[in-house]
């Protein structure tokens, strides 16, 4: 499956904004950590930013946020190298 840029970004706004997932407080530093990884052009850089996001404190204690981007978002990871 193949998910536009736009509809990724409108997507993570849409579920980052909502205040039971916790996040709402964090948005801009999440969505920094989520565009790195969509971003990333080498499988090493997508590596090193998916190694951030999950060790950033807001990860790691939010486990309604762990589940959602493993199991929506991590399935479709696509590295496209330049």
């Amino acid at each position: 499956m193949y998910i536009c840029d736009f509809h990724r970004e409108q997507c993570w706004l849409r579920w980052s904004s909502l205040s039971q997932h916790g996040v709402r407080n964090v948005r801009d530093e999440l969505l920094e950590l989520l565009r790195k990884t969509a971003r990333a052009v080498t499988v090493e850089a997508f590596q090193d930013a998916l190694q951030q996001l999950q060790s950033s404190g807001n990860y790691q204690k939010n486990a309604a946020l762990q589940s959602w981007f493993e199991k929506t978002w991590l399935p479709h990871k696509q590295v496209s190298v330049s």
